[in-house]
């Protein structure tokens, strides 16, 4: 069966989700497209039966996710000599990765940064996350479409695990260790002030970095995969801290979205893509410096009505940035490549 979308992914995790797989199931359940994922298309893979080479699968439009190694890019650029229909996906500045993400010796190999710029040159269309980066991605290419990142509706439903401390929380990969060290000061002294809070530590254990001892106050859940991190997550309280630099100029919002979904008030970096998310004393806080932050999670902490309140209104708000409601975005980027 010719497959009408098929998307190349560069993991599992939020990304390969996020970008790829949940909006290509609903493109196929709204839609009616015949859609399909996988991650590796250059050897064996027990979960597709996607085969090896550049005619690697039957599809009207293989969209690929972050291309820039050596492998994947023969196979994109093969693929691009057999005049496939083919659609870079990319959620990240990969330009301006800051010198302290993991990342960023990745794309100082010799090659790499080529490999991105001609993957995307001969790609007939770009699709990413946010406006910013959209600005950058023109720089190499004309065609470049924004569908942002959303959430399942069942989030919307979902009663998060209650912890007997008030927990305040933090969840993200290993790339954040410069958007958390101005915070370790903040979070010690909220907890030698408050001994029934406690700290919530998800994907990535970041306790030396904020001089904290793990233990009865201080957990650590690793990661797993991305819908049991989304029914684990258990804070009272979210804390989404971001430094202001070009490459996060350029992020999504996702981390507010998932926790408005589930009804969890946010106090979050006054830079970046959450004041377009975060309704500042209604669905949480801005902080412009570590010392605000301090301060809003003692009001948070203080006021177990508030944090209530707050977390209903970022619920409703966040009726509007399901992957349901906004499949149809997907869908509009798309037009007109499919024939």
């Amino acid at each position: 069966m010719t497959l009408d979308v098929f998307g190349w992914a560069a993991d599992d995790t939020g990304c390969g989700w996020y970008r790829l797989r949940m909006p290509l199931d609903q493109l196929a359940a709204q839609y009616g497209l015949a859609t399909a994922t996988a991650i590796d298309m250059l050897r064996p893979n027990t979960t597709s039966s996607v085969p090896q080479g550049p005619d690697a699968v039957d599809s009207r439009i293989v969209i690929g996710q972050r291309v820039c190694g050596g492998p994947p890019s023969w196979l994109w650029q093969a693929m691009a000599r057999d005049n496939r229909t083919l659609v870079y996906e990319v959620d990240d500045d990969l330009e301006n990765l800051d010198e302290s993400n993991p990342n960023h010796q990745f794309f100082q190999i010799p090659g790499v940064r080529a490999n991105y710029r001609q993957n995307i040159a001969v790609a007939k269309r770009v699709l990413c996350s946010t406006e910013p980066l959209a600005e950058r991605l023109r720089e190499h290419h004309s065609d470049v479409r924004v569908v942002g990142n959303y959430v399942p509706a069942w989030l919307l439903e979902h009663e998060h695990p209650r912890r007997a401390l008030a927990t305040i929380g933090w969840a993200g990969s290993w790339t954040h260790a410069a958007d958390m060290t101005a915070l370790g000061r903040e979070l010690a002294g909220v907890l030698a002030r408050n001994q029934q809070v406690g700290v919530s530590m998800m994907g990535t254990d970041y306790s030396d970095i904020l001089g904290l001892r793990r233990g009865y106050r201080l957990r650590f859940t690793p990661w797993s995969d991305i819908e049991t991190y989304w029914r684990s997550i258990d804070f009272d309280i979210g804390v989404i801290p971001l430094a202001d630099t070009p490459f996060n100029r350029a992020k999504s919002a996702i981390k507010a979205v998932e926790l408005a979904a589930l009804g969890i008030p946010v106090i979050a970096s006054d830079t970046g893509p959450y004041p377009s998310v975060v309704e500042h004393g209604k669905t949480g806080f801005l902080a412009k410096s570590p010392r605000e932050f301090g301060r809003y999670l003692h009001e948070l902490i203080g006021d177990r009505g508030l944090r209530a309140e707050m977390g209903a209104a970022a619920r409703e708000r966040a009726r509007g940035w399901t992957i349901e409601a906004n499949a149809w975005r997907w869908h509009e980027a798309l037009k007109g490549l499919m024939s």
